[in-house]
Formats: C-alpha cells, structure tokens, sequence
C-alpha cells in the first residue's frame, strides 16, 4: 500500500506536467533558474513553465509573474533563490497550491535545513533538496537540472538513479554504455524527502526495471530497509555506492572490536542483510547497473563464474583478480571438462579457459567452447574476455570481431547472463558496445566484471529472512531494567554489571568472584579452587594485560598473596589515576583454543557482532567476519566456519583437535541479541578470551568489556 501512497505523493515532482521557477533572473542569464528553464525548452519539455520574478518582462522568452497572488497551481516549483530567501519561495509555492518544490539553492545553515523539514511535515508539501542538482525524467524530456547542457541527451531506457551527490549522478551515468535511463534524482541534503521514498515511489514505476544509488548517510534505517524490501519485491535489483565512512568504528577504538572492523562495517552488513550490494567506486556500480540492465531478468544464481579468453596471460591475470575480488570461478564438471578436452586437444582445461592455447582446434573452437561451458550445472554466469579499449585501431579491433558475434550469438540462445569484459578498465571502443536489448553486457575490466557478478548475483537473489528470537532470552519488561542499570556516562561499566547482564543472555562467564581484601581473596580461592587468575577490577581499565593487571597460573595462595601486590604495582605504574574496587578471582581453564567475540553499534544501523581469533594478539591475528545484528544459528555457525578461527577448529593441518563450532555460535547469537536490545545504550563490547575447549567446543568467557554511551549523546 505503501508504493502506491508514494506514487500518488511525489508524482508531480518525478513526472510534473507544470513547473514553476522561482530565482530565475531578468539580468543574469548563468543564474540557476534560467539555467533550469533553458535544460527544459532545449530537451522539449511540453508542460507549462511559470516563472515569478518581481521584475515585469520575459525571461527566456517567458512572460514573468510578478506576484505571488497572480501564480497559479503546477505540479512542482524549482527554488533556486539565495539561502535566506528559501523559506519565503516555499511559503510562496504553498500559497499558489503547488504541492512539491525542488530546492536547488546552496549553501543552507542547518537551521534552515531543519525548517524546510517541519515545513514540509506540517503543509504536506513534497520538498527535495536543498542542496541538490534536480531531478531528470528521461522517458517524459522532463530535465529539471540546475546545470545546462548536462545530462540532456541521455537515452531512455530501464535504469534509474538516486544520488545524493549531483556529480556522482553525472559521473555514473555517463561512465554507462549500452544501457538507457528512466530516472535521475539527485537528492542532496534530503532535509524531507530521503532516498527511501524515492526507492518506494520507482518499486511502482514499470519503466524503472534496476536502480542505483550512492548513498552519503541513512536517516532511518527500518524506512529504507522496508523502501528495499517494496524495489525487491517488485522483481528490481539495487546496487549501492555508500561514500562518507561511519563513525561507529572511532567511538569504539577502546573496544579491540572497534579496531578490527572497519568504519564502515555497519553500513556493510545491513546492505548485506537487505540484500543490496556495494561496491567500492563509480566504475564497480556502472558495471554492476550494465549487468544486471542487459540480464533481462536472468538468473545469477550465486554467481559461480566461467571465464573464457585466447590468451593465457589475460587467463592468468582473471584468475589473479577473481581471487583479490573474491569472485566464485566455477568448477567445471567432469563431462564439461571431457567435452572441451575434444575441442580444445592438447589443451589443459582449467577455469578461467584459455581457449586459443591449442593448436588443433576447429575454426568454431571458441564459439563451441562456450556453448559447453554456459551448459555446464556447475556455471551461473558466462563471462568472455576481448580487447576492447577505444585506442584499438580498426584492424586490432577487426581481429576478434568474431569473438564478439560469438558470445552474442551463444548469449541469445541460452538463459544464463553472459557478459563481455575489456580486459582494459580504461575506455570502451564504440563498436564493443552492446545494444540495450541485447542480453550480452560489455563492461570495461575484468576486476569490474567480477565485480558486478558478485554484485548482481547478490542483487538479484532472495533478502535474508530475519531471525527469530531464541527461547531463554530476558523479556521485553526484562530489557527494559537492564537499560535503567546502565550507567548515565559514556564509557566502560564495571565487571559486576557485565557478568550480570551476560547472565541474563545465558552467555556463560567463567566461576569467579571480585575480592575487596587480601583476606577475602584468601577465602574465594578455596571455593574456587587452584589453579586460578586474579585480575585489576576497575571500570577505568578497559584492557587489563596491558596494564599488568592480570596474574595466570596461580597454585597457591603465597602465589595468590604475591600476584595482588605484583599488580597493584603494575596498576601504580602505568595507569595511577585508575580506582581499584578490588581484584577478580577466576578459575583457570586449560587445554582450550583462545576466540574473541565483539560487537560495535551505531545508533541509526544498528549493531554488528565480531567472532575470531582472540588472546593478547587479537589486532595483530586481525581474524574478524562480522555480521549485523541479530543472528540466526545456521548464520553463525556459517561465519564461523569460513574464518580462520573456524579452520583451526576444523582440525587445519592437524594443529588443533576437531573442535565443533556450535557452541561457539550459539554464544555468537545471544551477544547478537544483547546488541539488538541493548545497543542503543551499549557502544561496544568485547569478550576476549573466549574460551573454545578442545574437542567438546564448551564455551567459557573469562573477560568482559562492555561500554555504554551516554543516553543524551
């Protein structure tokens, strides 16, 4: 129901049948507004133009409205007026009923950008921008776009673009061949309206068939992941370019978690979770947009990839980019492998396929070479690699024209995606590039196409279902205590309140016990028996092997009575201004393999968790797969197996017992859940080591770290 609020909504702003311009100048032709007029007139805009103005005369050969009074009702008003002049034209256009404005003027205070937003929820007028290039409708000549001459001759066709950045729009679509365009919204400062309501309105437009954005912040992440939801549901890929790095990560550097990860490794993993990819510049989301456009709907499946080329030096090299790329190269089937074998005598077949290197091939080796490969179970995606690069003279290029004819000629018979790769990332000759009907994409690179397989393969599959909440987890009321005990101040809780609250996740946390006195050490260490650790108790000390706060191995309690002056020594030395309640009494655990696991937040996104290799070297292992927040099991266990961690524990050259990980994953999920609920107090928080016994995978935590930020902040 949604999209089709939507639709209705911001109709006249995407498709306006009537514009007004309010800042165009009778003195100034370079002006924006004029500007905006001249893109119209000159791409054949067939509406009503209107333009205020106080000056009476024409304006690009348009008679001026000098009052307000004398405007009459269109669909949209461009604003394009000094900053403080903004709140006045838009009083203006809502006074002549026009129910959407286009705010191109720069240079805004946020005061400014925070009334444009009550404005607009307070009169129901659609407002975009400020601060942005305008809006294109491709199909209806409609170029509402504040720079003339840019973007006017663009060929319709099925892919639209959303950007917050006006240059990144441009610079997108014209790094684009073979492909038309339905919509380009650019949507700067997005004060009223966001990229999820663009998203919602073009799930409903049959005319947009894929989408691209570049992304510079999320205002609400469950909006824009329900906007995604309507665009996947509706059968349209996004592909995604997020610019500007989170925060998340800096908040939470005293956390080893924060380290590890990357700024933006939220962001990472909820556009994974909706099942959005990104990728990493302009030419990765221009490739990826090329694929999935000339698809026409063809299945990526999980993007298992073969690749056939005439050289073996450009097998070589895919090769050596589908690994630093982490593309899927398929496997080729044993009767795929015999079959080529035939073709290809004397060839050693291997994927990527160097199809020119045998000597005894047929005239249509390299034509009947993908046909077996495109037939291949074992194959998603068919990729061929050419020269391609516009510096190719006619008779360069002439020389693997054939090969060109062949891959569309296979293409078309068959229902797998097949694409053409430069093996130059720099230009595209003109005669590469491919029709926008036909199923055959040619994208400059290979590093690129593999790119965008993994992108459209991501692009194109199902979202992930979310997970349900285990049983055993503290109830809604439950939580809501929980939050009331955390601290008002930003910064580390104390070990007493962790252990608590891990408690009430069922997150199992070493027998231990804090100890005020020498005399009460000497008491808990014969009721939790020898061997054991003591350690610094301070909420001022977030990592306490760096301060010397932590003593192994203690059998005794001389040894016990030692270790508490040794760290109150150490404590003294490196970190004197620290308050010690006490020391922390533990049992000491053996024969176990030491994991970490961790988690960031970020107040908008959400939470991610962390799981790898811990101990004293965690940075240094940097053994860290995240995912965002809550998990389910499979997924977990999933994570864990593909890291270093979970090699290890598979047995990995005999290194280590075979250890099972489902412990290890369960414990994973319940932080996730901790994180889910509590992440909006808790920043960050770090388990480290978590204890991995050998064989059995039995769980125990012997160290927290959970900070909380200020609710306020």
């Amino acid at each position: 129901m949604k999209s089709f609020v939507e639709e209705a909504r911001l109709n006249p702003l995407l498709a306006p049948q009537s514009i007004t311009v309010i800042g165009a100048s009778t003195s100034r032709n370079w002006a924006t507004g004029n500007q905006v007029i001249r893109n119209l007139q000159n791409t054949g805009f067939s509406g009503h133009i209107q333009i205020l103005n106080p000056a009476e005369g024409q304006i690009e050969n348009i008679p001026v409205t000098t009052t307000t009074e004398r405007l009459i009702p269109t669909d949209t008003a461009v604003i394009a007026v000094g900053p403080d002049a903004v709140m006045q034209a838009l009083v203006s256009a809502h006074a002549a009923q026009i129910p959407s404005a286009i705010v191109m003027s720069v240079g805004l205070e946020q005061a400014t950008i925070t009334a444009i937003k009550d404005f607009s929820q307070e009169t129901g007028m659609s407002i975009h921008g400020p601060n942005c290039m305008g809006i294109i409708n491709v199909p209806s000549a409609t170029t509402v776009w504040a720079d003339e001459g840019i973007l006017v001759d663009l060929p319709p066709g099925n892919v639209s673009l959303i950007s917050q950045s006006g240059s990144g729009a441009i610079f997108v679509a014209r790094s684009m061949s073979g492909v038309g365009f339905d919509h380009i919204i650019s949507t700067g400062n997005e004060a009223a309206l966001p990229t999820s309501d663009y998203l919602t309105y073009l799930a409903a437009q049959p005319s947009t068939e894929v989408i691209g954005i570049i992304v510079e912040s999320i205002h609400d992440a469950n909006e824009f992941a329900e906007a995604v939801h309507h665009v996947k549901a509706a059968g349209k890929p996004i592909v995604a370019l997020k610019v500007g790095r989170s925060a998340a990560g800096a908040a939470a550097t005293v956390a080893h978690t924060g380290a590890l990860l990357a700024d933006d490794a939220i962001v990472a993993a909820f556009f994974d979770r909706i099942g959005v990819p990104l990728v990493a510049d302009y030419d990765e989301l221009a490739a990826s947009l090329e694929l999935v456009s000339h698809a026409q709907g063809r299945e990526f499946g999980m993007g298992r990839t073969g690749v056939l080329t005439i050289s073996g030096g450009q097998a070589a090299l895919a090769a050596d980019l589908a690994e630093a790329k982490n593309a899927h190269l398929a496997t080729f089937s044993k009767a795929t492998t015999a079959a080529l074998t035939a073709v290809l005598p004397g060839l050693q077949v291997q994927n990527p396929l160097d199809a020119g290197g045998s000597v005894h091939a047929d005239d249509d080796y390299f034509e009947e070479s993908l046909r077996l490969v495109s037939e291949d179970p074992n194959v998603d995606v068919v990729v061929a690699i050419t020269d391609s690069q516009s510096t190719l003279t006619d008779i360069e290029i002439e020389y693997e024209d054939s090969l060109i004819e062949e891959t569309k000629r296979v293409a078309s018979r068959h229902a797998k995606p097949f694409l053409i790769a430069s093996s130059s990332s720099l230009t595209l000759h003109p005669s590469r590039i491919s029709h926008p009907d036909e199923p055959v994409a040619a994208v400059r690179g290979i590093g690129n196409a593999f790119t965008a397989i993994k992108a459209a393969s991501l692009a194109t599959a199902a979202s992930k279902p979310s997970p349900k909440r285990p049983e055993g987890l503290p109830t809604v009321e439950r939580v809501r205590e929980l939050l009331a005990s955390l601290p008002r101040n930003s910064g580390p809780i104390d070990q007493l309140l962790a252990e608590q609250i891990l408690r009430e996740y069922g997150i199992p946390f070493v027998r231990s016990s804090i100890a005020t006195t020498k005399d009460e050490a000497i008491k808990q260490s014969q009721v939790i028996g020898y061997p054991l650790v003591l350690k610094v108790a301070s909420a001022d000390i977030a990592h306490r092997s760096d301060v010397g706060g932590v003593v192994t191995g203690i059998s005794s309690q001389d040894e016990l009575l030692a270790a508490w002056g040794q760290i109150e020594a150490s404590v003294a030395e490196h970190q004197p201004k620290s308050k010690i309640v006490g020391m922390e009494l533990q049992e000491q655990v053996h024969d176990a393999l030491e994991a970490f696991v961790g988690a960031i937040s970020d107040p908008h996104l959400g939470s991610i968790v962390a799981v790898g290799l811990g101990g004293v070297l965690v940075e240094l292992i940097d053994d860290a797969t995240h995912m965002l927040a809550p998990v389910g099991t499979s997924e977990a266990r999933g994570e864990i197996e593909a890291s270093r961690l979970g090699r290890l524990l598979s047995g990995y050259r005999n290194l280590h017992p075979v250890t099972t990980p489902d412990h290890l994953a369960e414990v994973l999920v319940k932080v996730s859940w901790l994180m889910a609920d509590l992440g909006g107090r808790v920043s960050a928080c770090d388990f480290n080591p978590v204890l991995v016994e050998s064989g059995t995978g039995r769980i125990t935590l012997v160290d927290s770290l959970i900070i909380v930020r200020d609710p306020s902040s």
